[in-house]
């Protein structure tokens, strides 16, 4: 290999300090936010909830519990077991 005369590679081939490539991969960040980005999600696109809605969430919340709650009774009742109230 024939040392470079241009002043970026030392005699080595190695890059010398200074040289105008600058370190690393220039793309590394963007990989890097894409890579957060699919782990946890962008909180941007998260919709904050809406204050008028909260109640009525945690209403239909509340009765989708207690259906899930009488549906287990009923199938538990139908295998010998007494249901309980």
């Amino acid at each position: 290999m024939m040392p470079s005369t241009n002043g970026v590679r030392d005699a080595a081939g190695r890059f010398q300090r200074g040289n105008p490539g600058g370190p690393g991969n220039p793309h590394a960040r963007a990989v890097a936010r894409l890579l957060l980005s699919y782990t946890i999600g962008s909180p941007a696109r998260q919709e904050p909830p809406d204050p008028d809605r909260v109640a009525l969430d945690e209403t239909r919340l509340a009765v989708e519990e207690a259906d899930a709650a009488r549906a287990l009774r009923l199938a538990m009742a139908g295998h010998g077991r007494a249901p309980q109230r």
